[in-house]
């Protein structure tokens, strides 16, 4: 073959078209190389504090070798690659096969001058004339170990590198050469490369795989790590609770029947409702305790006394309906499938008619009924009230003109209802005189003071102990007049509802 001169100008035309058409390049997704991950921990048996626990990183990969990047040349003059690098990580570049070239310079080309991933040889006789004009000396930064590191007869050669974060390039431009034949491949792989994140709560941190924790105290604890995939730039996070020497758990509440039991974790047998302790030894020797809490289901519940008015019904829990007083019993089955039976006393409250003792009030004056009407005319008068429980009843009034018109006290009433509704709320008095000493008491039926004043306007409105029981009540009023009589004067007054 003859020297043939170059045309520098269609060569730089050519070179672009050869640069596209010349590289067969596969660029690999990125893809997360982490399936799943998780936390083993191995804690020194024994009960002593502060007490080293060894925690272990364990990933599930989708591959062990990754790869990143692949592609193959031909018929080429200049090829611009880099292959981008994360600090810290493991890479391999393979470079497999051979070229070509010749000068095509003053003088015979020689069609026996090769290259390939280690240097220059003639394909012949096997002879290195040295590493120039092949890819390990167009290459930056140079691998820190070539494998293998001379030349072998497959042409397949493995540079390694440690990741430093800058780029590795490789750049073959020489218009000197021409090729004629021969491809090579160059594929470029990553070990899989982790950052590892922990996180305890006992405010240790540590960016080990496999870290070992001091823990000052036993507890339960918790452990986080998340798992960064440099390579891929992904992540993966895990929690999970860890117990630490000593263990104190404590059940959620236990339900049960009357009449069943419930075996605690000791193996012990209950049937009462009460907070149970079983002991026990770990593992480690350490004391441990399970709390447990039992609590029997209440099978006869009672309720408050009912009342309704004549006439009228009542409505049990167990929806059925009653007209007449009684106690009665609805049956069910709770939640938890124990029988159980709400006991309801029902009481008939009957309307109420009540007479008042006779109400005197002198010629031209008037008379306050109960239910607040004046009255300047003698007569029988009937007030009409509803009671707190919605039923009837009457207060009888007898009014007449007495013959004496300044009595020291007049009794309004002999009985009120203490509703609220301002209207007969208390046990009402009118004094007409003045008077040195006063004392008023009110009895119940078995001769219990409900009340008891000294100072005169005070009326009783009813309540004793905070209730308002309904009866008759004994009342007890003694005063002395400016003339110095002692007078003492009782009766009967009724509390209604």
């Amino acid at each position: 073959m003859k020297n043939i001169p170059i045309n520098y100008q269609l060569l730089q035309v050519a070179l672009l078209a050869f640069l596209i058409s010349s590289f067969f390049t596969q660029q690999v997704k990125a893809q997360c190389n982490l399936e799943d991950i998780d936390i083993q921990y191995n804690q020194n048996e024994d009960c002593l504090f502060p007490n080293t626990v060894n925690f272990t990183s364990i990933l599930e990969e989708k591959s062990s070798n990754i790869e990143l990047r692949k592609l193959t040349t031909d018929y080429f003059q200049e090829v611009i690659i880099n292959f981008p690098t994360v600090e810290g990580c493991l890479y391999t570049l393979e470079v497999e096969g051979i070229m070509t070239v010749w000068d095509d310079g003053p003088g015979s080309p020689t069609f026996n001058d090769w290259f390939d991933g280690f240097g220059k040889f003639d394909l012949v006789t096997g002879f290195i004339s040295g590493p120039e004009g092949g890819v390990f000396s167009n290459i930056e930064p140079k691998p820190s170990q070539i494998i293998p590191n001379n030349y072998n007869e497959n042409h397949i050669y493995e540079y390694k590198y440690l990741g430093t974060g800058e780029d590795i390039k490789y750049h073959f431009d020489d218009t000197q050469y021409s090729d004629n034949g021969g491809e090579i491949a160059f594929t470029f792989t990553a070990i899989p490369c982790y950052e590892y994140q922990w996180e305890f709560s006992n405010g240790e941190t540590s960016d080990e795989a496999n870290p070992d924790i001091t823990f000052n105290e036993p507890g339960l604890y918790s452990a986080s790590l998340t798992v960064v995939d440099l390579i891929n730039n992904c992540s993966l996070s895990y929690q999970t609770d860890i117990l630490i020497g000593e263990e104190y758990i404590s059940n959620d509440q236990v339900n049960i029947c009357e009449g069943d039991s419930y075996t605690l974790p000791n193996g012990v047998i209950v049937t009462e409702s009460g907070e149970y302790n079983s002991f026990f030894t770990t593992q480690f020797g350490c004391d441990s305790i399970i709390v447990t809490k039992v609590e029997v289901s209440d099978t006869i519940i009672t309720n408050p006394v009912a009342y309704f008015c004549e006439g009228d019904s009542f409505t049990l829990p167990s929806g059925e309906v009653v007209t007449e007083p009684g106690e009665y019993n609805s049956f069910f089955t709770n939640q938890l499938g124990c029988d159980s039976i709400i006991v309801s006393k029902v009481e008939l409250v009957s309307d109420t008619i009540i007479t008042n003792p006779v109400a005197y009030f002198c010629e031209g004056d008037s008379f306050t009924l109960p239910s607040g009407e004046v009255v300047t005319e003698p007569g029988e008068y009937n007030s009409f009230f509803t009671n707190q429980l919605g039923c009837d009843s009457i207060i009888v009034s007898k009014v007449e003109i007495g013959e004496n018109c300044e009595p020291c006290l007049s009794i309004i009433v002999s009985g009120f209802s203490p509703n609220n509704d301002d209207i007969n709320d208390s046990f009402f008095y009118q004094i007409n005189c003045e008077l040195i000493d006063f004392q008023h008491v009110v009895y119940d039926r078995w001769g219990n003071q409900v009340f008891r004043t000294e100072e005169k306007g005070i009326f009783w409105d009813g309540t004793y102990n905070n209730n308002s029981p309904i009866g008759t009540y004994v009342w007890v009023i003694k005063y002395t007049t400016v003339d110095g009589d002692n007078i003492l004067e009782k009766g009967n007054i009724t509390l209604v509802k």
